[in-house]
């Protein structure tokens, strides 16, 4: 195509540059098609490169699709379009002299209910207006409540958010002995069951969680296990706030962590009781992350 006027151009797909988990292979594949037609470009090359979202016409790729996968995609604000919207697409695609761009139909009120659930993926952050402040009303509730009341609440909070991922209306779906694997949740599901408990709680869970704990009953219990200490005396406001920085600070992109390093390093060092400042401090700066984390976790015998 060097010696050619011939128009290129590359079908890749949103999944390179909004994450697809499950996929990475294939995520990985149409990120190279991007590359390739940006470095095409620098040489002065033609090329554009279209990351497609999702259509409405089952082809290859989405023939195994299954109503769960289709549910996942609309809650992730994801809509498919006709064969006309995308062929409309793709021609205002041409007349662009970009050479990356994402023809994909978004459901805004779908991401603006990610965002107040605290599951937006930080790639679409942007694009909402919503604050995407983790719910604590959760913690809250149980505060105080007799100790069966407290296992009953958190049961329910993890059927239902099992019964949402599996495209179900109602947490009675969702048995509590049942195990995950025999109520149709796959890995994909089982991240997102995660995801939207750890927005519900504040905690900071494991992405195996509904592999380690393999029904309802079982996540139940692990969740009240880590919640409890804390709600039934009322839970300790300091600790309930590193819990939910801890899981704020989880699921940020890197960039978004480091501008927050500084504050971290200062508030840990001035605490630090046990050595000079001057060490505190070079302690500090010298961490990452998730080293910091690490330290307040053993503070606050967090594990």
């Amino acid at each position: 195509t060097r010696e050619s006027d011939v128009e290129l151009v590359f079908f890749s797909s949103i999944a390179a540059t909004f994450g697809s988990p499950g996929q990475a292979n294939y995520a990985a594949a149409n990120a190279f098609l991007d590359a390739l037609a940006t470095r095409r470009a620098s040489e002065g090359l033609g090329g554009l490169a279209l990351g497609w979202g999702g259509w409405q016409k089952k082809g290859e790729l989405t023939a195994e699709l299954s109503d769960a996968d289709q549910a996942r995609l609309a809650r992730a604000g994801i809509l498919p379009f006709t064969d006309a919207e995308g062929l409309e697409l793709f021609e205002r695609a041409r007349s662009s002299d970009r050479t990356s761009l994402h023809p994909v139909r978004l459901d805004l009120g779908a991401l603006r209910a990610a965002a107040r659930a605290g599951t937006l993926p930080a790639t679409l952050r942007g694009l909402v207006r919503t604050s995407q402040r983790r719910s604590s009303s959760f913690p809250a509730r149980l505060a105080g409540v007799s100790e069966e009341e407290r296992a009953a609440l958190v049961l329910e909070l993890v059927r239902a958010e099992a019964a949402m991922v599996l495209g179900h209306d109602a947490a009675s779906a969702v048995g509590p002995a049942q195990a995950f694997s025999d109520l149709g949740l796959d890995s994909l599901g089982g991240v997102e069951v995660r995801n939207r408990l750890a927005a519900a709680t504040g905690l900071a869970l494991p992405a195996t969680l509904v592999f380690d704990h393999p029904s309802a009953a079982a996540v139940a219990e692990y969740l009240e296990s880590r919640l409890g200490a804390g709600t039934r005396a009322g839970r300790d406001p300091v600790e309930e706030a590193i819990d939910h920085l801890q899981a704020l600070l989880e699921t940020a992109a890197p960039g978004e962590r480091e501008r927050f390093e500084p504050r971290l390093r200062s508030l840990v060092s001035e605490r630090s009781g046990d050595e000079s400042e001057a060490d505190a401090v070079e302690r500090i700066r010298s961490a990452s992350a998730e080293e910091i984390l690490e330290i307040v976790n053993d503070e606050m015998g967090v594990r």
